[in-house]
């Protein structure tokens, strides 16, 4: 995979720039997997459980839910990014579609199917 990129590079006589985007300053990471530590300012329902499954592998589980949620407030003064993980399974099939939403109710969200998207 490294040669392909490369070897595309190359084609395209792409050159380095080592400049980036000026960064404002602020960001924020929330990421248990491999503590187990939930952080006390990321709300979530309170019938998730904390699992972990493997050494430092963990995960906040939906056991028996259809739905639940996880509040994650954006702490600058504009827009930012959000990136979300996550892993799924579901009585006995691997990777079901999962909806996903921002805002309140159900009107917001896409649903994603991880086999293809």
């Amino acid at each position: 995979m490294r040669n392909a990129i490369a070897d595309v590079l190359r084609e395209e006589n792409t050159t380095r720039h080592d400049a980036i985007n000026p960064w404002d300053g602020h960001d924020s990471c929330m990421n248990w997997f491999e503590t187990g530590q939930v952080p006390a300012k990321f709300m979530h329902d309170p019938q998730l459980v904390l699992n972990e499954f493997g050494e430092e592998k963990n995960a906040l589980e939906m056991r028996n839910l259809t739905s639940s949620w996880m509040i994650v407030h954006n702490e600058m003064d504009k827009p930012a990014e959000l990136f979300v993980s996550y892993m799924a399974t579901s009585f006995g099939k691997y990777y079901p579609l999962v909806k996903f939403g921002i805002g309140k109710g159900n009107n917001y969200g896409v649903t994603i199917n991880p086999n293809f998207d």
